[in-house]
């Protein structure tokens, strides 16, 4: 269901690759996300706010870095990938602190984890 994401963690894992997925000044984002949100899209992701919400994160940036996603299910914790990529639309600079801390990478992971189980 994330492979297309999932297959970006051996890059984001570099410093090379990073560059290779880093957004661009609009907020652009060259990693799949939104293509796997359509792909997926009986999910129904349109909601990512309400859905990290209920699992008592905030819209805040320091509330989605802090968030444990180990007990989540997919639909959630893909959410809160949209939202990590989400933010950057709005607080150009942000993405590189999801990158630099691991965040963004441990949740790619974790999808990982959900696809490696369906297997």
């Amino acid at each position: 269901m994330f492979e297309k994401l999932t297959d970006c963690i051996p890059y984001l894992e570099s410093e090379k690759g990073r560059d290779l997925y880093h957004p661009d000044e609009h907020g652009g984002m060259p990693l799949p996300i939104y293509t796997v949100r359509d792909e997926n899209r009986e999910l129904q992701f349109a909601n990512y706010a309400e859905i990290i919400r209920s699992h008592g994160v905030e819209w805040s940036e320091e509330s989605k870095l802090e968030a444990d996603v180990s007990g989540w299910d997919a639909k959630s914790v893909f959410a809160i990938v949209i939202a990590l990529v989400r933010a950057e639309r709005y607080a150009y600079g942000i993405y590189d602190r999801f990158l630099e801390n691991g965040c963004l990478l441990k949740r790619l992971q974790r999808l990982k984890e959900f696809d490696d189980a369906e297997k």
